[in-house]
């Protein structure tokens, strides 16, 4: 299995509608000041303008980098389809 390529999510947008692992800020939702410097991961993509938790009701901080999931995953894992990935629905 590959390692994992984490990408600055300032400096490089990710492919529309791939799922990815995101590391977040876990001090923005709701501002705290313990969770200060502290990170979370979710799971996401990236609409082509910014990005979605594929957890309807997760609230996550800031996106601080972003990984794709797929090659990291062992090949006969297939991945259930979500509608909101497909190409002819707007993000």
């Amino acid at each position: 299995m590959p390692a994992l390529e984490w990408n600055e999510a300032a400096s490089q947008n990710p492919p529309v509608k791939e799922r990815l692992l995101l590391i977040t800020a876990a001090d923005d939702f709701p501002p705290n000041a313990r969770m200060e410097g502290q990170s979370e991961v979710a799971v996401g993509y990236w609409t082509g303008n910014h990005f979605r938790y594929l957890l309807d009701d997760y609230q996550a901080g800031r996106v601080a980098r972003w990984a794709l999931l797929a090659p990291c995953l062992p090949t006969d894992i297939k991945l259930k389809r979500d509608r909101r990935l497909d190409p002819d629905v707007r993000g």
